[in-house]
């Protein structure tokens, strides 16, 4: 038709094959095998394969040169059409979303955990109930003393409060060593319920003090131990004389 433009090849994306009716002079005709002649009315012998051509940016249209040029991706770099682009940037912030839900929910049931077994742990009292929160020891040296009951038991030996030197038992009472030099010391009685499977650990390292221990409270019983209420008992005396006892089982009374 006369007036009417042949559409070249790039514009309708097919490979050019040689000898058809939008070729010019010297062109060649669109068909629609990528590299080779389909042409009908010619024989086999005109099925020629064709090399592709180089390709060249600089070959395409401006609107699909410019389109192209912006998603040539960098060295190293992945580059994704606009929706593509945008679908991953979804799938990462669900994907942090995510994560940082379930990292929180993990902790909180962590700590709600945590607690709930420090709850079961830790010993029952009644409302109300009176508690024994500190008591102090006299000692002649503070610090001898304290460090002896301390190493005895497995526990350490807190900084100085005011006068008193604490050292903590670990269910809330605080034995607070002070100093008493100007007089004589009272012996007093100090019992400490401890854990069967450290009992055997603690009467060893008396033994490395070289303190004797008792089976009973009037130290009659030397280098023995006894087996009250169904547990396992020892005395011994601290450097300024207070009558120790270590048991495994509280004492049954009426």
């Amino acid at each position: 038709m006369a007036g009417t433009r042949a559409p070249e090849a790039a514009e309708i994306g097919v490979a050019p094959v040689c000898g058809g009716r939008y070729s010019r002079p010297g062109d060649c005709r669109v068909g629609r095998g990528p590299y080779t002649s389909e042409a009908p009315g010619l024989g086999v012998s005109a099925r020629r394969a064709r090399a592709p051509p180089p390709f060249s940016v600089s070959s395409l249209p401006a609107p699909a040169r410019g389109a192209l040029v912006q998603r040539i991706p960098r060295p190293g770099e992945t580059t994704l059409m606009p929706s593509e682009q945008q679908h991953r940037i979804g799938s990462e912030q669900q994907d942090r979303n995510g994560s940082e839900q379930q990292h929180r929910k993990g902790s909180e049931q962590q700590d709600r955990n945590g607690s709930e077994q420090q709850d079961r742990n830790a010993p029952e009292s009644p409302a109300g109930a009176v508690q024994l929160n500190h008591t102090a020891v006299y000692a002649r040296d503070p610090h001898r003393s304290a460090e002896f009951i301390a190493a005895v038991l497995g526990l350490e030996v807190g900084a100085p409060v005011g006068p008193f030197l604490p050292v903590d038992l670990g269910n809330g009472v605080t034995l607070d060593y002070y100093e008493k030099r100007d007089e004589p010391i009272q012996s007093q009685h100090y019992a400490f319920l401890v854990p069967d499977e450290q009992f055997t650990t603690m009467v060893a390292r008396l033994e490395a003090l070289g303190v004797t221990y008792y089976a009973d409270p009037r130290h009659t019983e030397p280098g023995r131990t006894n087996r009250l209420f169904g547990g396992r008992g020892a005395y011994f005396d601290d450097p300024d004389g207070h009558n120790m006892e270590i048991m495994t089982r509280p004492y049954v009374r009426p």
